[in-house]
């Protein structure tokens, strides 16, 4: 493939996997809902956001999800309820590992955007993505 050029994604592929975010997505809301969360201004509260992002991220069909800054502003909100926290988590692994349709450089933006740093190990060094998923499989909750 020449230098510039982006690969040609299979329509249905592409919807496949932006019906599977949009699911996650819809997960993490009722997670809320589940806790009490059931406005909007109660759902940006939990999330530490403003209430139109909040609203936009949690009901609207959007074609790339949460950018890596807003998750990182979800998983720092002490307001999160654990039910909530867990499915951000989910959704953060399910898109490093690629599930949405993103890319392998935009899935590596995402983890240095949250500042997950990668740790040597005796054995080997595991980088970006790859460590991503490793770590977040091994926290609990």
């Amino acid at each position: 493939m020449a230098k510039g050029k982006r690969a040609v994604r299979c329509p249905s592929d592409h919807l496949q996997a932006k019906a599977k975010q949009t699911a996650k997505l819809a997960e993490i809301r009722d997670a809320l809902l589940a806790d009490g969360y059931n406005s909007a201004a109660k759902q940006a509260v939990a999330l530490g956001l403003g209430r139109s992002t909040a609203w936009a991220l949690l009901n609207r069909d959007t074609e790339y999800g949460p950018k890596p800054a807003i998750i990182k502003r979800i998983l720092a909100s002490p307001n999160l309820p654990s039910a909530a926290r867990r499915k951000v988590k989910e959704y953060v692994k399910e898109k490093i590992a690629g599930l949405y349709g993103h890319s392998k450089t935009g899935r590596d933006s995402a983890v240095i955007c949250l500042h997950l740093r990668p740790r040597r190990n005796r054995r080997s060094l595991n980088t970006g993505s790859d460590w991503l998923v490793q770590k977040m499989a091994s926290r609990p909750g």
